[in-house]
């Protein structure tokens, strides 16, 4: 009877025991404008999930901004873009910094990242990358005030972007994909070629030339994203020779960061641009340490029940 009760008790410290824990899985996100053939600012866009295996996408909802380019999530949770909100006839140019929610798509402002109208400010922030070891949230930045192209910070709480330094190679239209590696170094895709940012002066070294498999001038690295599980580089293209009215087709594409390689996924939908992954923590039963340590009481006790169990068989009545 004493061993039974003994054993009882380890299995209620078992059960207890009995932990939770934590795996993780892997979402991807794309933001798509309705059109980007011409003044592509005046044009809203939507957020979609994305399969990471064939790029199929699932529509969120509408963001509900205009000129988005950029996705981000930053260190808070919070994911965030980059977006326009010009003045008449687009004069200034003004980029902003928008709050959207990913279960629904929909957009808040948070601030004005810069007016190409104002000294060090520039009218757009195409590329966003977020640096977890400075908390730093980096963007590209054209349309400036002085015609140049410039790496930034952006204040997270109010959206003002502060220029580090001239963008060399500028992009000159080609393409605003920039992402930030584990180990801090900032990859960037500027027309044909991928490249590296100094993050405390914006200027770029080469890496390779970019291969998207069509011809250079007709797609562009709209949008680049580290998988932060695999380490790979991801990136959206964007057929900018497309003879569509209003629309150019995009694919998702894996970049390779030594040769400039891209490997074709999937296609995406027209207008691609935003490109973002999120880490989503997944609750799985597992066993705790004191759950292990009973367990292994519970086997010990079954152990000596069997033996004195036997032991009765055994003696003579």
């Amino acid at each position: 009877m004493k061993i039974l009760k003994l054993s009882f008790f380890a299995v209620s410290l078992f059960l207890l025991s009995h932990g939770i824990a934590q795996a993780q899985s892997v979402e991807l996100f794309v933001a798509a404008k309705d059109n980007c053939v011409g003044q592509v600012s005046d044009t809203s866009g939507n957020l979609y999930r994305v399969n990471l295996t064939n790029a199929t996408s699932d529509l969120i909802g509408p963001i509900g901004f205009l000129g988005l380019s950029a996705l981000e999530f930053l260190g808070d949770g919070r994911l965030v873009g980059s977006a326009s909100d010009d003045g008449p006839n687009k004069d200034p140019r003004r980029s902003i910094l928008i709050d959207i929610n990913p279960e629904t798509g929909s957009g808040t402002l948070i601030g004005q990242i810069g007016n190409d109208d104002n000294d060090n400010e520039c009218g757009r922030a195409p590329g966003l990358t977020y640096d977890s070891a400075s908390n730093s949230l980096f963007a590209t930045a054209d349309s400036c005030f002085d015609m140049d192209d410039y790496l930034q910070t952006i204040n997270q709480a109010t959206g003002h972007g502060t220029l580090i330094g001239a963008y060399n190679p500028p992009f000159d239209g080609c393409g605003n994909g920039i992402a930030i590696r584990d180990d801090g170094v900032i990859f960037a895709a500027v027309c044909e070629e991928l490249i590296t940012v100094n993050p405390q002066t914006g200027a770029g070294t080469k890496v390779a030339d970019l291969n998207t498999g069509v011809e250079p001038e007709f797609a562009i690295i709209n949008a680049l994203a580290f998988h932060p599980v695999t380490g790979d580089l991801y990136g959206t293209t964007v057929d900018s020779g497309s003879e569509s009215p209003n629309k150019r087709s995009s694919t998702l594409v894996i970049l390779d960061t030594t040769t400039g390689e891209t490997t074709f996924i999937g296609d995406l939908p027209d207008c691609s641009d935003g490109l973002v992954f999120k880490i989503v923590p997944r609750n799985i039963p597992t066993l705790s340490e004191w759950g292990l340590i009973a367990m292994v009481a519970l086997l010990g006790l079954a152990g000596l029940f069997f033996v004195a169990w036997r032991k009765c068989l055994t003696e003579p009545a």
